[in-house]
C-alpha cells in the first residue's frame, strides 16, 4: 500500500473510532488561522451599490489598493431587507438556522480572506483538490466564501460555523471583538512570514531548525505546514524530526511526527527506543486505567493516555510498514505489557494497537 493511502486509511480509522457517530456530520466552518495562513489578500470591505460588489476600505495583507472595487458573487446576499445580523444569528440551539449570505447595509464592514485566482493554498488537508483560476477563491480550503469572511455590524463580529454537531453551517456570533480578531490575524501573519523565510533558506540545516521552531509554536496550521516540509526533506530534516519525537511537550503531535519520519532511513533501533518508552509508560498507566477509559472524562490523565496511545500505534504501524526487524524485541516487550491493559471502551470493537500487534506478531 503506498504511503499516502496508508496514512489516509489510518487517519480515517482513528477518526471513526474517536468520533464514530459525529464524523459524517462535520461541516465547514470559519477557521481564522487557516484563512489568515492561506490568504494572499486580507481586506476590509464595505458594500457598494450593486449587490455582490464591494469597495476596499483597508488592506491588511496583499496588493489590492484602498478604493478598489471587488465583485464577489459568493458574498451576494441571498435576500434584501434590513434584518439585523444579531437577529439572524439568534437562537443557535433552537431557532431555524440562517445558512444564506446575510444582508449588509451602509456602515457594515466585512473582513474577507481571499486567494488570488489560480493561487495554491500554502497548506491544505487536500492538496489534490483542483484550483479555480477564473476568480477569487476562499482562503479557507474547507467551504466557500461564507466561511472565509467575518461580518462586522454595530461593533459585533459574525461568522459562519457549525455550533452544533450534527447541524448546519450557519451565521453565528464570532465571540471575538474586532480588536482581538485583528491581533489574531497579525499573530498568524507573523508565523507565516517565519515560514516563508524558512522555505527561502538555502542552508538545509538552518532551514530544518527554523521549521522545527514552527512545529514548536502553538499554531496548528504552522505545525502542520512545517511537518509537511520536514517530511519531504533529507538528513537534516530527519535529525530534526527525531529530536521533535523526544520532546514531551509535543506528545500530542508525536503520531504525526512519526508519520513524517516513516519512509526515511531511520534505524530500527531508534524506533525500538521510542517503543520502549511506551512500554515503560503503559506498565504504570494501565494500573490506574479502568475499562472504557478512552471516553472517561473523569480520569484526569485521559488526554495524556490518548496521546501515548496514538504514539504507540504510529510506532507499531511504522515498524510494520518498514519491516524494522531490529525493533521486534521491543515490540514483544510492549505486547506483554499491553495485554494486561484494560479495554478502551466498555464494548470495544476497535483497538488499533492490538490490531497492529497482531500484524507484527502473527497472532
Amino acid at each position: 500500500m503506498d504511503r499516502l493511502r496508508w496514512k489516509l486509511v489510518r487517519l480515517a480509522a482513528l477518526s471513526m473510532f474517536t468520533y464514530r457517530f459525529a464524523l459524517s456530520a462535520i461541516r465547514p466552518s470559519f477557521w481564522l488561522d487557516a484563512c489568515s495562513w492561506n490568504a494572499t489578500e486580507i481586506v476590509v470591505l464595505a458594500p457598494a451599490t450593486q449587490s455582490g460588489t464591494f469597495r476596499v476600505v483597508e488592506v491588511i495583507k496583499g496588493g489590492l489598493a484602498p478604493g478598489a472595487s471587488l465583485e464577489l458573487p459568493g458574498l451576494k446576499p441571498s435576500q434584501k431587507g434590513t434584518a439585523k445580523l444579531a437577529e439572524l444569528a439568534k437562537g443557535v440551539f433552537f431557532s431555524p438556522p440562517f445558512e444564506d449570505v446575510p444582508p449588509v447595509g451602509q456602515g457594515d464592514r466585512l473582513i474577507v480572506f481571499l486567494r488570488r485566482p489560480g493561487s495554491l493554498p500554502e497548506w491544505g488537508p487536500r492538496p489534490d483538490l483542483p484550483v479555480d483560476a477564473s476568480g477569487w477563491e476562499s482562503a479557507n480550503t474547507m467551504g466557500d466564501l461564507r466561511t472565509s469572511t467575518v461580518w462586522i455590524q454595530d461593533g459585533v463580529t459574525y461568522d459562519f460555523d457549525q455550533p452544533m454537531n450534527p447541524g448546519p453551517t450557519r451565521l453565528s456570533m464570532l465571540l471575538m471583538s474586532e480588536a482581538e480578531l485583528r491581533r489574531s490575524i497579525q499573530s498568524v501573519l507573523h508565523l507565516r512570514d517565519a515560514m516563508d523565510r524558512a522555505v527561502a533558506n538555502t542552508d538545509p540545516v538552518e532551514r530544518s531548525l527554523q521549521l522545527a521552531a514552527l512545529v514548536r509554536s502553538d499554531n496548528r496550521i504552522a505545525r502542520m505546514s512545517a511537518l509537511q516540509k520536514l517530511e519531504r526533506g533529507g538528513a537534516p530534516e530527519t535529525n530534526v524530526l527525531l529530536g521533535l519525537l523526544s520532546d514531551q511537550s509535543l506528545l500530542g503531535w508525536h503520531d504525526q511526527i512519526i508519520d513524517a519520519l516513516a519512509g526515511k532511513p531511520v534505524s530500527g533501533e531508534h524506533f525500538a527506543q521510542f517503543l520502549s518508552e511506551e512500554t515503560a509508560y503503559w506498565s504504570q498507566a494501565c494500573l490506574a486505567l479502568k475499562t472504557g477509559w478512552w471516553n472517561d472524562t473523569g480520569y484526569p490523565g485521559r488526554e495524556t493516555a490518548r496521546s501515548h496511545y496514538t504514539r504507540a500505534r504510529a510506532l507499531l504501524d511504522t515498524i510494520h510498514e518498514s519491516n524494522l526487524s531490529a525493533a521486534m524485541p521491543a515490540v514483544r516487550d510492549f505486547a506483554a505489557v499491553w495485554s494486561g491493559c484494560p479495554s478502551l471502551e466498555a464494548r470495544e470493537t476497535t483497538n488499533q494497537v492490538a490490531e497492529a500487534l497482531k500484524l507484527l506478531l502473527g497472532r
